[in-house]
């Protein structure tokens, strides 16, 4: 769940007991909108990276490292799992 508090946009997750809430986890424009269009839904790797290059018109080398640090990122705080 998305939060705005004081200007920034964080991620709220709750209900999960393994997810450490010692971290805030702020997301950016990018991350946002990538979190907004994926959040609840199982994806891949190859689908997130295809609406980074949809969106923002960027090369597919550029989506995919993104893209993998964005996923990288979330799922070190708990914040996604990996099936």
């Amino acid at each position: 769940m998305l939060r705005h508090i004081a200007g920034e946009t964080i991620v709220v997750n709750q209900g999960s007991s393994h997810t450490d809430m010692t971290r805030i986890i702020s997301l950016n424009s990018t991350a946002r909108f990538m979190w907004e269009n994926l959040e609840g839904n199982d994806f891949t790797l190859k689908e997130a990276v295809h609406l980074l290059v949809e969106h923002y018109g960027i090369s597919e080398e550029q989506a995919c490292a993104d893209a993998a640090g964005w996923v990288e990122r979330l799922k070190a705080c708990g914040a996604i799992l990996e099936n």
